[in-house]
């Protein structure tokens, strides 16, 4: 008998096998057998109540960490701030620093400045500068050897312009502050407009700040518009296909150039559009993450969808090819939500969309729909149900609540639903006469109102409820 061993990574299994299990009729049985033994030392690693000795041997004098409750907390717990280690602290230092300053210094020390990440990574001691620190202090510190690398990650000028004469990594993000604009309108925040701040140097605007921006203040001096948050999480479709097989000819260089640009239209281009684009008009929306292939993104609720569609639109343009797309997930809460559900609910609707034919698509309020009908729905029936609302002068909310009702009933009466019953067909008939029950001062857009939504229903089915919910959020008060 001979010892058979196999060895993967860190686990180990040994078996005894004579001549004759190497043949080729036993060989299989033997290895059924190795790999019987292999995954059992795989899971005794993970035998917590064995006598596994530790990785490393720690202490807890003040407790775990505070903020991510595993390491050892190296300091203890002051007024409402938890004990906490040195790397939450840093990790706090660095999410402050990307929205407030402009270089990343890599020293071999850091003496000479006051503030500086507390540990060292790799070596290195890290420290971020404003843009405006002088540059000779840069050169002194490279002459002694104490400057290994200067990178700028500041966000681009609202010109496009972006060289500084540093090295550019795009790692910052777009963070909503007030402004004079905000001052002017604080109503608009109602009883979080106390705890805005139009005077620090960096007066960054809470979530509740962010859900208040698309209120609406109406002739008789009210603010209306739902206050609430969208969470966008989207990433390129196929990405590994268009690797794979993007490409004619493949080469190291090709690959490298392709996912440059991929990176650099949500690394570079989103934060700028958010902070410069079209006026400002996205600018309450926060970039949380955007790079690589995916994002995401939480914004006041009716900006950040239009958010969706412009980014849509210019992503084709920039990538000029049909065949490379996005899905996006959008999920509508309050800003009390915390940010780890945010995230949960954005991925599951990014799976849904994933799921819609040939990807390419949305998916918000439970429904699923492909870029293309995004457009339509949220542009041209949008607008024109609009249109017909303030010629009306206001539709009632029943009336809204109606026209949601109804396009769940034209969903279950798809031709392709073979689970659909006679009373589902009754969404025609019910529109029309709810249409011609409207208030005599609105009754002369009653057949215009009849035939859009009659139009969009049959084209849209439960879809449909996109747009209304949109009109529906926009009036409350």
């Amino acid at each position: 008998m001979h010892p058979y061993a196999s060895l993967t990574g860190r686990s180990q299994a040994a078996n005894g096998a004579s001549r004759n299990d190497l043949i080729s009729k036993q060989f299989k049985t033997l290895t059924q057998r190795l790999f019987t033994e292999l995954d059992i030392a795989k899971h005794r690693r993970f035998d917590l109540c064995g006598d596994t000795a530790s990785v490393r041997e720690t202490r807890f004098p003040h407790g775990p960490c505070g903020y991510h409750g595993r390491y050892p907390a190296d300091r203890a717990a002051e007024g409402e701030l938890p004990a906490s280690c040195a790397l939450s602290h840093d990790q706090i230092a660095i999410g402050e620093a990307l929205t407030r300053k402009a270089r990343l210094l890599v020293l071999n020390t850091a003496d000479s400045f006051k503030e500086s990440l507390e540990l060292c990574y790799f070596g290195y001691h890290l420290v971020f500068v404003d843009e405006a620190d002088i540059s000779g202090h840069y050169s002194k510190l490279a002459e002694q050897g104490a400057l290994v690398r200067t990178w700028d990650f500041d966000q681009p000028e609202a010109n496009g312009h972006c060289f500084h004469g540093y090295a550019r990594r795009f790692v910052n993000s777009h963070v909503p502050m007030f402004d004079g604009s905000d001052q002017f309108l604080s109503e608009k925040y109602g009883r979080w407009e106390e705890e805005a701040d139009f005077d620090r140097q960096h007066p960054i605007k809470t979530l509740h700040h962010i859900a208040c921006e698309n209120r609406r203040l109406k002739e008789n001096g009210k603010w209306t518009g739902e206050i609430a948050l969208v969470t966008l999480k989207g990433d390129i479709d196929n990405l590994g296909a268009l690797f794979q097989s993007g490409l004619a000819e493949p080469t190291f260089a090709r690959w490298a150039s392709l996912s440059r640009q991929v990176n650099a239209f949500f690394a570079l281009w989103l934060p700028w559009y958010c902070a410069h684009g079209e006026n400002g008009r996205f600018r309450n929306t926060y970039t949380v993450f955007a790079g690589g292939d995916d994002f995401f993104l939480i914004g006041p609720w009716e900006s950040t969808l239009e958010l969706a569609g412009a980014m849509r639109r210019e992503f084709a343009r920039y990538m000029a090819r049909d065949d490379i797309s996005f899905s996006l997930g959008a999920i509508m809460t309050q800003p009390k939500v915390p940010a780890r559900h945010l995230a949960t609910a954005a991925e599951a609707g990014l799976a849904a969309a994933k799921q819609h034919p040939g990807k390419n698509a949305v998916n918000l309020w439970g429904s699923t729909v492909g870029w293309r009908e995004w457009q339509e729905l949220i542009g041209n029936r949008r607008h024109a149900l609009e249109r017909l609302i303030d010629e009306a002068n206001g539709l009632s909310t029943g009336f809204i609540y109606n026209l949601l009702r109804l396009a769940d009933q034209a969903e279950h009466d798809r031709p392709e639903n073979a689970n659909r019953r006679p009373e589902d067909a009754l969404w025609r008939s019910r529109l029309a006469y709810r249409c011609a029950r409207l208030p005599k001062q609105q009754q002369s857009i009653g057949p215009a109102l009849a035939a859009e939504c009659g139009a969009a229903l049959k084209q849209h089915r439960g879809a449909y409820r996109l747009p209304v919910s949109v009109l529906l959020y926009r009036q409350r008060q």
